[in-house]
């Protein structure tokens, strides 16, 4: 039986994400498309992790066993501390040319996330599976990509290291709590579809509204480098896919690929990330 390793615990971290005037508008890689991608999947955060957070806490009462319970509040901790440093950034992003960007995508999100919550109850918890399992597949390549890592402005690349890691290690909770209060493959599937077309659509949106506002798209060879970088050859987004499509195995299970030893690096890594630039991101113990 498939279950998360003994090593890994699911505890919220009180963070404080601090950023000054000195980040540059395109701040990742020197490159158009690849700093949007960025600003694209904070947006989404916000109001979605609420919507994840909202869809388990409603099954919350119906659980008995002591671990999964202090798994649910892990996780709950984790996501509302994400919210709150993803508001931090958008705001960022707005007070720095980006106003009616940020202020459309808030709305978007609003509008979007409350026409998920009419879905049944056990269906939106099957979408947010399906959320945290594309999630949780973005921060394993994410963290399989040390040179994206390593083009990122030094005050934002805190913030998307520690909450990857807080995605890897929560990957399985809404599992889990999906299946004990009676979930089945048929429905898990169509939460999963619901959840990729969501975000597939939801960050093109956002990437086209940042691509106007800069107009960008008027430079082809910015697009084309863009473009190659996210798709072309050893580009980000080509292993997301075939490994986000895993999850519509009938036996699948988030911790089938073991990401224990990648949590445990990238916490060291970050540990001195946070003594170089604590300045940026003030990460504190709960």
């Amino acid at each position: 039986m498939i279950k998360r390793p003994e090593s890994v615990s699911i505890r919220p971290s009180n963070v404080k994400l601090n950023l000054t005037d000195s980040i540059p508008k395109i701040w990742n890689r020197d490159d158009y498309m690849t700093t949007y991608v960025g600003n694209a999947l904070s947006l989404l955060f916000p109001e979605g992790e609420s919507f994840f957070v909202d869809s388990v806490k409603y099954f919350q009462s119906k659980i008995e066993d002591p671990k999964l319970k202090e798994d649910v509040k892990g996780f709950i901790g984790q996501e509302n501390m994400h919210s709150l440093n993803h508001i931090t950034l958008n705001n960022y992003f707005s007070e720095h040319g980006y106003g009616w960007v940020v202020h459309f995508s808030q709305w978007y999100m609003k509008v979007t996330t409350r026409a998920l919550r009419w879905l049944p109850k056990r269906t939106q918890l099957a979408t947010t599976v399906g959320f945290e399992h594309m999630t949780a597949t973005v921060s394993e390549v994410f963290f399989s990509r040390p040179d994206v890592i390593n083009y990122q402005h030094p005050q934002i690349r805190p913030i998307f290291i520690w909450h990857c890691i807080e995605e890897i290690e929560h990957k399985d909770v809404a599992f889990n709590v999906y299946n004990l209060v009676g979930g089945h493959y048929l429905e898990r599937v169509f939460g999963f579809f619901v959840a990729f077309l969501f975000m597939n659509f939801s960050m093109a949106l956002f990437i086209s509204l940042f691509a106007v506002k800069d107009l960008s798209f008027l430079n082809p060879v910015a697009l084309i480098r863009g473009l190659w970088i996210q798709f072309g050859w050893n580009g980000f987004f080509n292993p997301i896919f075939p490994k986000s499509l895993k999850a519509l195995k009938p036996s699948f299970h988030p911790w089938e690929e073991d990401s224990s030893e990648v949590i445990v690096f990238w916490k060291q890594k970050l540990k001195k990330l946070e003594e170089e630039n604590a300045l940026y991101f003030d990460k504190r113990a709960s």
